[in-house]
């Protein structure tokens, strides 16, 4: 399982943004409150994975400050052994799902400038930034794992590599 969570006053700007650009407009309580069950769904998952080295955790920050180190991490985590890239393929079902912006077709990691942070009340943030941070301390037990387990030998090329070649 790949988890990829991203810091609270980004993420409930990010996500007004795109409800109230794309869809019908969520109030700022229930952006806090969608993000805080996600997070805490996000750490028991990560809970109960502990121990499995099945797991990675990634935050959006620093796949998009350090993509090449990140997009390695995850490349050996799955076992791949087509080197990840930046740039992607633009398929006829992108911006279907999550992000519909404009900046999803550009076909690679976007590093432009983030949106307006939106004016978000103190004690929807307070209670946002106390999820994430219970949220990163179960992560943050998934990653150490991931650097003390032995590394994996690479895998054969699968379906999805002999694609891509």
């Amino acid at each position: 399982m790949i988890f990829l969570t991203r810091r609270p006053l980004e993420s409930l700007s990010s996500l007004f943004k795109l409800t109230h650009q794309f869809y019908e407009g969520w109030s700022m309580a229930k952006i806090t409150s969608y993000y805080v069950d996600r997070l805490q769904q996000l750490g028991c998952l990560a809970d109960i994975l502990q121990g499995s080295s099945k797991a990675i955790s990634l935050t959006y920050e620093q796949l998009i400050d350090q993509p090449s180190s990140s997009l390695q991490r995850l490349q050996a985590f799955l076992g791949m052994n087509v080197p990840f890239s930046e740039k992607y393929s633009v398929q006829s079902f992108t911006g279907k799902r999550g992000d519909p912006s404009d900046k999803i077709f550009s076909g690679s990691i976007y590093r432009g400038k983030m949106h307006k942070i939106i004016p978000i009340d103190n004690d929807l943030l307070n209670e946002a930034g106390q999820a994430y941070s219970k949220c990163q301390k179960s992560l943050k037990a998934i990653d150490n794992e991931q650097l003390t387990s032995s590394a994996k030998p690479p895998a054969t090329p699968g379906r999805m590599e002999k694609a891509m070649l």
